[in-house]
């Protein structure tokens, strides 16, 4: 499902962020129409670098993260999620959850990569 950019001026800013407590690791990219891919932060949710940051919005761009989540309770349940926003208003399909369970080792893995388009398109 497309997320919907609210205009092309204003920075969208992204936010990850556990609702439950375990480790989680990142990396989130953009693509512009006709572009590469580019990665726009690397990163975990304990380190000391902020877990939120902005890109330039683009008609028809891609937006795309990786998450590695972890804990020392194999089998528990894990949820995570991505918030894109643009002026503080969270944008229209942009809250990105992750939800699941993690294996027999205390891991887990998801990755997406979701279209982003005004809402004139």
């Amino acid at each position: 499902m497309a997320v919907k950019l609210r205009n092309l001026s204003s920075p969208v800013h992204w936010n990850v962020t556990a609702q439950t407590p375990n480790a989680v690791a990142y990396r989130l990219w953009v693509s512009y129409p006709g572009g590469d891919w580019e990665m726009i932060a690397e990163g975990g949710l304990a380190d000391d670098n902020p877990d939120c940051g902005s890109f330039s919005p683009a008609e028809n761009m891609q937006f795309a993260f990786w998450l590695g989540v972890g804990s020392t309770v194999p089998r528990s349940a894990f949820s995570i999620s991505i918030v894109l926003n643009q002026d503080g208003v969270p944008l229209t399909n942009g809250v990105l959850r992750e939800r699941g369970k993690l294996d027999d080792k205390g891991e887990a893995y998801r990755e997406r990569t979701v279209p982003l388009n005004t809402l004139m398109s």
